[in-house]
């Protein structure tokens, strides 16, 4: 499969809202420096505002109310600042994904990374969407009053309802459609950085994933499609093509660990740095829903609280999936190697168990 079916097939989100937010890697040189600059310059102006909100106004509740839309907005920097910083690593994570693609000749090995590639595909579309309908929700949630004020006017004005806590420096009431208009577009904005660089590395985890299931199926079909040992010779070639099959397994093995060694290499500080940020996130958000002051600001920090969580469960799950299928393998091996490999296949068997 070629990179252009590859790209349209398995990675179109994260084609498209890299391009938009400048991180994909293939994108050209001055459109991506365009896209950065507008992508970051933009961000800028929530952190501003939302720093000036807890400079000029300074106290523990309005901290609290809005530590937790602080930190997405600085979250953006350090996704984008990763892509930016790691852009080789990230591009030869990539580039080995097409790779891999191109070196299938097997329709077994085919079929196993088409079902981990479209596993990859489904996580990035639903993160994708839960985000996207999370920041829809926020949007229409903040402009009801407004509406309701015309549809079903009363006595008095509705209380209007922003975002995020925030400081224009402009009378909020009288610019209220232009304060919530850059709200929605950093909520637009946000969601579309959050999900290109995580859904690359949600992809390429899945990817290594479907390597790791190459090699369990290869040690599984190493004793399949040998001569029958009625003679000597026979025998010899048998287990000459048994052995031949031992090393083709354990290579494709230690192709998996190297390319999960890639991911590692540019992901592991954004990881930290992201992780720790969320769960900070997390704690503000269920300290204020604890709070049962069931008013409309709590139904917010509610679906806000949802957001973050589903975006800890898809970044800390796909260790877990790493996991399980590395140690599927292992014990694939520690288990055929009692009664089906000789002494030979044994010893490289056992070696990639440790």
């Amino acid at each position: 499969m070629d990179v252009e079916h590859v790209e349209k097939r398995y990675l179109r989100i994260n084609k498209t809202l890299g391009v938009i937010t400048g991180v994909w890697p293939y994108q050209n040189s001055k459109m991506k420096i365009i896209m950065q600059t507008f992508t970051l310059g933009f961000m800028f102006t929530s952190v501003l505002t939302q720093t000036a909100c807890y400079v000029l106004f300074p106290s523990v509740d309005t901290m609290v109310d809005g530590i937790a839309y602080y930190i997405a907005a600085i979250g953006t920097f350090v996704k984008v600042g990763n892509y930016v910083v790691n852009e080789s690593k990230l591009k030869s994570m990539l580039n080995q994904i097409f790779d891999d693609w191109a070196a299938i000749d097997s329709k077994d090995e085919y079929d196993i990374m088409v079902a981990y590639s479209r596993r990859g595909a489904l996580i990035a579309l639903g993160y994708f969407l839960h985000l996207f309908c999370a920041a829809t929700f926020f949007s229409c949630f903040c402009i009801m009053p407004s509406i309701l004020d015309v549809v079903v006017p009363l006595n008095e004005s509705r209380k209007r309802l922003f975002i995020y806590p925030a400081y224009y420096w402009v009378n909020s009431e009288e610019y209220y459609v232009l304060i919530i208009g850059h709200m929605i577009m950093i909520s637009g904005l946000l969601v579309c950085i959050f999900c290109a660089c995580d859904t690359n590395y949600v992809y390429a985890v899945q990817h290594a994933c479907g390597l790791l299931a190459i090699t369990r199926h290869r040690f599984r079909n190493v004793c399949k499609n040998l001569p029958s040992p009625d003679e000597g010779d026979d025998i010899e070639m048998s287990e000459e093509m048994q052995y031949k099959n031992v090393c083709h397994s354990i290579q494709a093995h230690q192709h998996a660990i190297k390319y999960l060694q890639i991911i590692e290499n540019s992901h592991h500080t954004y990881l930290f740095i992201s992780m720790g940020m969320l769960i900070t996130a997390v704690s503000v958000s269920l300290l204020k829903v604890a709070e049962n002051d069931h008013h409309s600001q709590w139904i917010m920090y509610c679906m806000f609280l949802l957001a973050q969580l589903f975006h800890v469960f898809v970044l800390t799950v796909q260790g877990h999936m790493i996991m399980i299928s590395g140690l599927l393998v292992c014990i694939f091996c520690a288990c055929d190697t009692n009664y089906v490999y000789a002494v030979q296949h044994a010893c490289g068997l056992l070696a990639i168990t440790r």
